[in-house]
């Protein structure tokens, strides 16, 4: 059975924060049971998410989302300010994160480490990202810890739930995922697919993960009309997931970018997979 959850980024003026919600009555029709708010940086960003998680739960009163929090430019006293909100909005879950560009500071966490431990803390049940290809840092410098190594620390300090980033292969999710196992933590994966909808984006992340391009894949996208790459897209995470799913995968986080259109064909072919 299909284990499914998607993300959105956070809007907070009426017209669009409608559109949202039609959004996730779609998804959450089609077989999606949960999903996540991502979480500004700074300053009013933060505020968004905050703004749309009251939308968010007035419009829908049984899914409470899960909720992005980052280290960076965060306070202990800021984040026990946040905490205290979120919970009267009934969320249980939170997303933990480093947040890019960040700087260590003495008054707060240093780490994802240190944030998950603090939400352990204070009884919130927590969710990790993981990097199947590596973390982009750490390929950048090699005295670091490895990533499986980072995130055993994450699953020691309570985390009990992990979502990866993009990847382009199943290779490195499996590799990923038998880690995990070898912990002997009990700890579930969500595996994150993202359809990408042209070649250079497609590129774009594929460079983010470390590996190299298939040659193969650049041609299929150029022997195609601009208006099919979104087709082959959902074909190639289609392909990827259902060879997951062959291994035993059940868990997917979906990154659709605010937009139902670029994920219910790719939820309706997986879930014809189980009609006999």
């Amino acid at each position: 059975m299909l284990n499914l959850s998607t993300e959105f980024f956070p809007l907070t003026s009426p017209l669009p924060l409608e559109r949202l919600s039609r959004t996730w009555q779609s998804l959450k029709a089609a077989g999606v049971s949960e999903y996540s708010l991502t979480f500004g940086a700074l300053g009013a960003g933060q505020d968004k998410s905050t703004t749309c998680l009251k939308y968010m739960r007035t419009y829908d009163r049984k899914t409470t989302p899960v909720m992005h929090l980052t280290c960076r430019g965060q306070t202990w006293k800021s984040l026990e300010r946040l905490i205290t909100r979120w919970k009267r909005l009934r969320v249980q879950r939170v997303l933990a994160l480093r947040g890019d560009a960040f700087r260590p500071r003495n008054d707060g966490p240093n780490s994802s480490v240190e944030l998950v431990a603090f939400l352990t803390e204070h009884g919130m049940k927590t969710a990790v990202a993981a990097y199947p290809d590596g973390h982009p840092d750490a390929r950048k410098a090699a005295h670091e810890m490895s990533e499986t190594h980072w995130l055993y620390r994450k699953l020691e300090a309570g985390a009990d739930q992990i979502v990866t980033q993009f990847s382009a292969r199943i290779d490195g999710v499996l590799r990923l995922r038998d880690a995990v196992e070898r912990f002997g933590e009990p700890v579930e994966m969500r595996v994150g697919v993202m359809p990408v909808p042209d070649w250079e984006r497609f590129k774009t992340l594929i460079d983010r993960c470390g590996i190299e391009p298939d040659p193969g894949e650049a041609l299929l996208f150029d022997g195609l009309p601009d208006h099919s790459h979104h087709a082959l897209s959902l074909g190639l995470a289609y392909a990827n997931m259902r060879a997951l799913r062959a291994e035993g995968c059940t868990s997917f986080h979906l990154y659709g970018l605010n937009d139902s259109r670029l994920l219910l064909p790719l939820i309706r072919s997986l879930q014809s997979l189980d009609r006999p």
